[in-house]
């Protein structure tokens, strides 16, 4: 177990695992007991960057699965399943990512303050990542509950403790108001930054691997990105991620289970929300996102 890892407890009596990272709390998934959770956020701040690095950033469930094998096959201009050698998700540990070749596809889901500092200095292709937050609570909570005891991302509570701290706390990254406030004050002071909304993505594919593509700089035709707009369909990953998961990946789950992939709508959040909840997020929402200026599609 590494420094800095430990198991709290919410209001509602539910046991969760977290990794003490100084400013925020990032999964108990530390790859590297060699460092603590301070040191290793302190390494994914100082990453060293090179200019035809490509960063992803993004809450958690906001879309980095469906992103990541689009910008793979656009940077290979395939609309093939790659191996993703090239790509590497920097929260567990940074080993793998300083070890790939190039060039590199790196990803995190940490905090604004806390990504690769060399990025912004560099001004390299960064991707932001965004998705209503009504949905991401669902999504997050089915991906945490279908952890195994084992793992440490389970978390073994209803929906309605879930939501509650979810709304409080976050659980991980910091709460994602906050979250969503403090990326928009960075890509306003580092207008490179290309943000691509979720629902954008679901209700125009083809459209927005095309802007993908144009911010990239990947070249592909229209044919082609429409080519993988469709290999990238929910569905088809859903199935080729499922089909490829190695047995260690696939046993933190829960037997049966959903994975990474579960269903990718717009709107499920209403299969979800009680009147109440709803009513407790939007008064939330409308007291703490007053300068927040972009306008969430919850259906």
């Amino acid at each position: 177990m590494a420094t800095g890892e430990a198991t709290i407890k919410d209001k509602f009596g539910n046991d969760f695992k977290i990794g003490n990272c100084k400013t925020f709390f990032s999964p108990a998934f530390l790859s590297n007991d060699e460092v603590t959770y301070a040191e290793h956020a302190d390494n994914v701040r100082n990453f060293d960057i090179r200019d035809d690095d490509v960063l992803l950033c993004s809450y958690p469930k906001s879309g980095y699965h469906w992103v990541d094998a689009i910008i793979d096959m656009l940077k290979r201009k395939s609309a093939t399943h790659g191996n993703h050698m090239n790509s590497a998700f920097m929260d567990p540990g940074t080993k793998r990512a300083a070890g790939m070749p190039f060039p590199r596809v790196l990803s995190t889901h940490f905090p604004f303050r806390a990504i690769p500092k060399q990025a912004l200095d560099k001004k390299i292709k960064i991707v932001y990542l965004l998705r209503n937050p009504k949905d991401t609570v669902v999504s997050l909570y089915n991906h945490m509950n279908s952890h195994s005891e084992a793992s440490g991302l389970n978390y073994p509570g209803t929906f309605e403790s879930f939501f509650d701290l979810f709304m409080t706390i976050g659980p991980y990254y910091n709460q994602m108001f906050d979250y969503i406030l403090e990326f928009q004050e960075g890509i306003a002071a580092n207008p490179h930054i290309f943000t691509n909304s979720y629902e954008a993505m679901k209700k125009d594919p083809v459209g927005g691997v095309k802007k993908l593509n144009e911010y990239l700089g990947t070249g592909c035709d229209d044919a082609l990105c429409a080519d993988i707009a469709k290999a990238c369909d929910f569905d088809a990953l859903k199935a080729k991620k499922n089909a490829s998961m190695p047995p260690p990946l696939k046993a933190i789950f829960k037997e049966g289970a959903p994975t990474f992939y579960r269903k990718g709508a717009i709107g499920d959040w209403k299969n979800w929300f009680t009147v109440a909840q709803s009513e407790r997020y939007d008064q939330e929402y409308a007291r703490r996102m007053v300068g927040f200026n972009t306008q969430f599609s919850y259906e």
